[in-house]
């Protein structure tokens, strides 16, 4: 029996969660519309819900630190959607749409919610993880130009990356490369927690998903080749910095010494200091973009502060509400305030630095506990990710897309102190 199907025996029903999360990564909407997508996945999340309603409830009422950041997450998204409305009215645009989008919202938010309640967040993540990787392959292999920019790559003839990046059914890059860009840093996360010994946890008996073996470094070779070719790089900046933390815990700690994956490393780090040029090379013309004409068409760091200064002229107290036509149902766009107004939308940005602080602070604590430090080591490079994008791609307020579920994911999942039964 494979890796990935004792892991999934070991949760009721996981395969029709993953199967939710794989229509909401499908990329582009030829396949799924929008309405579409959201429509399948949430029946699809409150069937397993209704499914395994006999399922205990996860234990979080005695850890008041943990519920205090929920109810906090819980009131900017009521705020956030509480603007959308109240400014509908007062700019007296489409006040139905402004209310219909708020409660679909809504609505989404407390089926993950109720998610969260019965299920270790760690499983929902590897669920996420794997879907994503299985929508995106499925979208490689049935969309001819995709399937031909690959095998560019295999015969080493892709060139001007930023200007032949990958595009399936029209989806933009930027959306695809950044749901890699998490799912590859959760995934490198779990793998150097695994093999360093950060938080000794018996993976095994706790049902997740075990990314330090074969089919797990599968699934993080498939993500990273995909991001390369989305050519995103505020995702490879934000995964850097998401996993630095665990990188100082390694040396601070000294956990190096003597450990069996050393030898790996060293033999990837004397075959990029044997190569040192072509390893620049590879860096300036398919990571950083430093010579490719196409840089900046829709691409890169460039137009971030035009962005930015645009949007923000139009934001006031008071938003416009929801407006059909001028705003995908989608909103992936942290910029897009002007939706609730600056207002109601500050407690969300507020919250996303609150947050990361709090993680990070968390992450160095050395007095807690095994289940809590492991949640540490996991929350923390996710939610560094969301601060960094937060300046950068903003893409974690949509409804139908991997990313804005780990974004509820990260301050709503609990993490169980219970082993599995199984």
């Amino acid at each position: 029996m494979s890796v990935l199907q004792s892991t999934l025996k070991k949760e009721n029903k996981n395969h029709l969660l993953i199967f939710a999360f794989i229509i909401t990564g499908f990329p582009g909407t030829a396949l799924f519309g929008i309405n579409l997508k959201y429509t399948i996945t949430i029946s699809l999340l409150f069937i397993y819900l209704i499914t395994n309603r006999n399922c205990e409830y996860l234990n979080i009422y005695n850890q008041d630190s943990k519920k205090y950041l929920r109810n906090i997450f819980d009131v900017a998204i009521y705020l956030y959607l509480s603007g959308i409305v109240l400014s509908s009215l007062v700019s007296n645009t489409n006040f139905s749409a402004s209310v219909i989008y708020s409660f679909l919202f809504i609505f989404r938010f407390l089926i993950v919610k109720s998610l969260t309640n019965k299920i270790d967040v760690i499983k929902i993540f590897d669920c996420l993880v794997i879907a994503l990787t299985i929508s995106s392959l499925i979208g490689v292999v049935f969309y001819r130009p995709a399937l031909l920019l690959i095998m560019k790559l295999l015969q080493f003839k892709l060139g001007a990356i930023a200007g032949n990046r990958l595009l399936m059914w029209g989806t933009n890059a930027n959306v695809l490369g950044v749901n890699l860009g998490i799912s590859s840093c959760y995934i490198i996360s779990r793998l150097i927690i695994d093999q360093y010994k950060l938080c000794k946890l018996d993976i095994t008996k706790k049902g997740y998903f075990q990314f330090n073996s074969f089919l797990g470094y599968l699934i993080l070779f498939c993500n990273l080749i995909l991001l390369l070719l989305c050519s995103t790089r505020s995702a490879y900046l934000s995964m850097f910095l998401g996993i630095l933390p665990l990188l100082i815990r390694i040396f601070s700690n000294q956990l190096y010494v003597s450990n069996s994956y050393n030898k790996y490393y060293l033999l990837i780090v004397s075959v990029i200091l044997l190569n040192f040029k072509k390893t620049f090379s590879f860096l300036s013309n398919f990571i950083i973009l430093q010579d490719d004409l196409y840089r900046g068409v829709d691409s890169g760091f460039t137009g971030r502060v035009e962005i930015w200064s645009q949007i923000s002229s139009s934001i006031g107290p008071l938003g416009f509400g929801y407006l059909p036509g001028r705003v995908s149902f989608d909103n992936n766009f942290f910029h897009s305030a002007f939706l609730s107004g600056l207002l109601f939308a500050m407690p969300i940005f507020i919250f996303i630095i609150y947050s990361c602080i709090r993680y990070t602070i968390g992450f160095f604590r050395t007095e807690e506990n095994l289940v809590n430090n492991f949640e540490y080591y996991v929350k923390t490079p996710l939610s560094i990710f969301f601060l960094i994008n937060f300046f950068l791609e903003q893409q974690t307020l949509g409804m139908t897309s991997i990313i804005s579920y780990f974004f509820l994911l990260v301050p709503l999942g609990i993490v169980s102190k219970q082993e599995n039964k199984n």
